[in-house]
């Protein structure tokens, strides 16, 4: 079962956990997602579809995990693509409050800059 952290209002973990999914948050209460953005030198983006959804990669943070850790691993579950040594990092943060939908969350957005080509990259089924 993946749990993930609950944060406060001002982005500090509050030591419980909820399960994934379990829109249990009160007010106040958020859980913490992340978004990847990846640029190639040629000035390109990195954008996959999903659902018939075009999208970049992201999800939500597993209890005990940074940011930083949550988006590489999304990253690379994602699309196969290793940003450990890519230049770039984090962007900024925004939050978004979904009041009596227990759906309350931060999302940090990283953008990164690496050299790939589509043969590098590993979609996930």
């Amino acid at each position: 079962m993946e749990l993930w952290d609950i944060y406060d209002k001002d982005k500090k973990p509050t030591g419980r956990t909820m399960k994934r999914n379990d829109w249990c948050l009160k007010e106040g209460e958020y859980h913490l997602s992340v978004l990847g953005v990846i640029q190639r030198p040629d000035g390109k983006y990195l954008i996959t579809k999903r659902a018939g959804w075009w999208e970049v990669s992201g999800g939500a943070a597993i209890a005990g995990e940074t940011s930083e850790d949550a988006v590489k691993r999304e990253i690379l579950e994602e699309t196969g693509l290793d940003v450990t040594n890519a230049e770039g990092g984090f962007l900024f943060s925004y939050h978004r409050e979904n009041p009596g939908e227990g759906d309350n969350y931060f999302v940090d957005v990283y953008k990164y800059h690496m050299d790939f080509t589509e043969e590098d990259i590993k979609l996930q089924t």
